[in-house]
C-alpha cells in the first residue's frame, strides 16, 4: 500500500498520510502509543514537513517516555508551525524534565540543569524541574540561587518533601537556621522515610 501511495501522485500521497495520521490519533486516545507512534512515522515518510504530524508522533513518544525523539519532534513541528508550542510545551517539559534526570543519573549535570531549565522555560508551573533546578544549586553550594526555585516549586507543591528537605539546606547555608528546622519539621511530616 505504501509503494502505491508513493507512486501514485501527491494528492494520492496527501490522502494516505491523512489516513494514517486519523488513525495514529485514535490509537493515541485509545492508550496504544507504541503503534500510533508507527502510523505516524509512516505518515511522515509520505508527508515529512507536516507539522501535525510531527506534534502527534511527539505526544506519543513523550508517553512511551522516548524523550529525545519527543523533544526533537516538537522542536521540528514548532519549526514549521510556531502555534503548537503552547500546546505541546507541559508534555515536553515532562520530557525535559525525565531526559535532565537520565543525565543526572550519568554523571551529567551540567547537561541536567540545561534540560530543566528548558523544562521551566516550557512550562513556568514545572515544579519538579523547579526544584530540580534548586537542589543542583543546593549541590553546587549556590544556596542564593537555590532558595527562588525551591520556592517557586514548593509554592506550586507544598506536599514536596525533597523539596523542602533541599530549601532548609539552602536556608541553613544562608544562616537561616530557624527557618530551615521548620522546613525539615514539615518534611518528616510529609515522608518521614526520607533521610
Amino acid at each position: 500500500v505504501f509503494l502505491f501511495l508513493a507512486l501514485a501522485g501527491p494528492a494520492s500521497a496527501a490522502a494516505g498520510a491523512g489516513e494514517l495520521d486519523a488513525r495514529g490519533v485514535q490509537l493515541l486516545a485509545e492508550g496504544r502509543f507504541l503503534e500510533a507512534e508507527a502510523l505516524f512515522s509512516r505518515s511522515l515518510a509520505i508527508d515529512p514537513a507536516n507539522p501535525g504530524t510531527l506534534a502527534n508522533r511527539s505526544t506519543a513518544r513523550h508517553k512511551l517516555e522516548n524523550d529525545d525523539g519527543a523533544i526533537a519532534d516538537f522542536k521540528a513541528a514548532v519549526g514549521l508551525r510556531k502555534k503548537l508550542k503552547g500546546v505541546l510545551a507541559p508534555s515536553i517539559s515532562r520530557s525535559y524534565l525525565r531526559r535532565s534526570r537520565a543525565l543526572l543519573a550519568k554523571g551529567k549535570p551540567d547537561d541536567a540543569l540545561k534540560d530543566l531549565y528548558e523544562a521551566v522555560r516550557l512550562d513556568r508551573r514545572n515544579a519538579e524541574a523547579l526544584a530540580g533546578i534548586g537542589a543542583l544549586a543546593v549541590r553546587q553550594g549556590d544556596f542564593s540561587t537555590a532558595l527562588p526555585y525551591l520556592d517557586r516549586a514548593l509554592k506550586l507543591r507544598p506536599d514536596m518533601a525533597q523539596a523542602l528537605r533541599d530549601r532548609a539546606s539552602a536556608l541553613r547555608g544562608l544562616g537561616r537556621a530557624a527557618d530551615a528546622q521548620r522546613d525539615e519539621t514539615r518534611a518528616l511530616e510529609i515522608s518521614p522515610a526520607l533521610p
